[in-house]
């Protein structure tokens, strides 16, 4: 196991990580609906893409707990555009 003094991370850093994208997840699953209604899927889809793999890079820009969690909410958005996407899609 890595020790927090390799890390710097601690359990309220940790909190951030952990709760940052679940937040943007659950925003996003309110709000992304009435987007993805408002656009054709195939562009939902592939814009939901590019922001979670553009995001996916961004975590090697980060040094602290806090920039960390803060770069994971994006990934939440992404990630639950791509389920709505996929919902629909199946759907019709």
């Amino acid at each position: 196991m890595v020790s927090t003094k390799e890390t710097g991370w601690y359990a309220l850093g940790y909190t951030y990580m952990v709760t940052a994208p679940q937040a943007g997840y659950a925003v996003d699953v309110l709000l992304g609906g009435q987007l993805i209604e408002k656009v054709e899927i195939e562009i939902g889809n592939t814009v939901s893409i590019f922001v979670w793999s553009v995001v996916a890079k961004e975590h090697a820009l980060v040094r602290r707990t806090f920039g960390f969690g803060f770069a994971r909410v994006p990934l939440g958005l992404g990630e639950s555009e791509d389920f709505l996407v996929a919902t629909n899609a199946t759907v019709e």
